[in-house]
């Protein structure tokens, strides 16, 4: 197989998110939030940006951008997601990735985290 010389692949991830899936509910245009702990696996110190998103719902993350941390240090993200108050989804899943800060165009340096939303 041909592989793209513009990708970077690690045999170890450099970041775990933690609860890696859990089940929330919302009513219909209701809102829920949650918390997501992200460690450093890596063996240097590094800061991670946080992206998450979602099919239906409108999500934020706070904060966007963890402090630096050391490595096996973990930091706390909070996450709202709100969801709309028309349509016919009954389900919805939000992904949350943190990236490392430092070089975000690597590949593979995130960690999913993978929140299903029920209403």
């Amino acid at each position: 197989v041909d592989l793209d010389r513009g990708l970077t692949v690690r045999r170890k991830s450099i970041a775990s998110l933690s609860p890696d899936r859990t089940r929330l509910s919302a009513p219909v245009g209701g809102t829920t939030g949650f918390n997501v702990e992200v460690r450093n696996t890596s063996a240097t110190p590094r800061t991670f940006a946080i992206e998450a998103e979602s099919g239906i719902a409108t999500v934020t993350v706070s904060p966007s951008t963890t402090p630096e941390l050391a490595p096996g240090e973990q930091a706390t993200i909070s996450v709202t997601a709100s969801l709309p108050s028309t349509g016919r989804n009954r389900r919805d899943t939000v992904q949350v990735r943190a990236i490392d800060a430092a070089s975000p165009a690597e590949g593979g340096d995130y960690a999913w985290g993978l929140i299903r939303i029920t209403r």
